[in-house]
C-alpha cells in the first residue's frame, strides 16, 4: 500500500513540475488593420527591418525600433509613415510585398496592398501615448 501511495505522490509531483515551468516569452504582439477595416492581432514572422524611401534617401529601421507603420494612399499623394519611439518618418515603404502574420490560429500571408496600419499591441509597451489616436498619420506632398 505504501508503494502505491508513494508512486501516486511521485507521479503527482512530476506532473506539477511540468506545470510550474515558466511560460516562454512571447514575441511582440502587433495589431494589423486592413484597408477593408478588419483588425487582426498576432506576431510578425518574416520581417526583420523596414526600408523607407524619403526625399533624403533610403532609411532602414530594425523592426525592434518600429512602433507603427501606416500606408498612405499613393494615388491621392499621401505618404507612408514609420513611427519609432522618438519620431515619425514619412516616405514610401520599400521592398515589402507580403506580411507573414501568425494569429495563433495559423499563419496569414497578407499582401502589402491590403495593409492600412500596423502597430505594436504588447500590454505595458504601448506604441503611442494614450492621448494619441491609433489612426494613421497621413502627410500630403505639400508638407514635405
Amino acid at each position: 500500500m505504501r508503494h502505491i501511495a508513494a508512486g501516486f505522490v511521485l507521479a503527482l509531483l512530476c506532473s506539477l513540475c511540468g506545470l510550474s515551468e515558466e511560460p516562454k516569452e512571447e514575441g511582440i504582439g502587433w495589431e494589423v488593420q486592413l484597408k477593408n477595416g478588419s483588425l487582426i492581432k498576432g506576431s510578425i514572422e518574416n520581417l526583420a527591418s523596414i526600408e523607407l524611401k524619403t526625399r533624403h534617401g533610403l532609411l532602414k529601421f530594425a523592426l525592434k525600433d518600429v512602433r507603427g507603420l501606416a500606408w498612405g494612399n499613393a494615388s491621392e499623394g499621401e505618404f507612408d509613415t514609420v513611427t519609432t519611439s522618438e519620431e515619425v518618418f514619412k516616405g514610401r515603404i520599400e521592398n515589402f510585398a507580403t506580411l507573414d502574420f501568425n494569429t495563433g490560429f495559423g499563419l496569414l500571408k497578407i499582401p502589402a496592398s491590403a495593409l492600412r496600419t500596423l502597430f505594436i499591441s504588447k500590454p505595458g509597451n504601448d506604441s503611442l501615448p494614450k492621448d494619441k489616436p491609433r489612426d494613421p498619420v497621413i502627410v500630403s506632398p505639400e508638407h514635405c
